[in-house]
């Protein structure tokens, strides 16, 4: 059997949304931590970069442990 959804079943939906104040401020707490996301991610990519860097110099001998 399917089961399907006809509009009369969405006519009976209850949505709650929050007022527009609430919604604004819920938009900037996402925004921030998308950018500290973005900014970590930026961070993380130079680290990985320094290893490489501190790793050949510590194969090909220019450094001594």
């Amino acid at each position: 059997t399917r089961f399907g959804l006809n509009m009369s079943a969405f006519d009976k939906v209850i949505l709650w949304l929050p007022n527009l104040n609430i919604q604004k401020q819920i938009v900037k707490v996402l925004d921030a931590v998308q950018q500290e996301i973005y900014l970590m991610k930026q961070i993380a990519e130079k680290y990985k970069e320094q290893k490489r860097g501190m790793m050949q110099k510590l194969l090909t001998g220019k450094w001594r442990v």
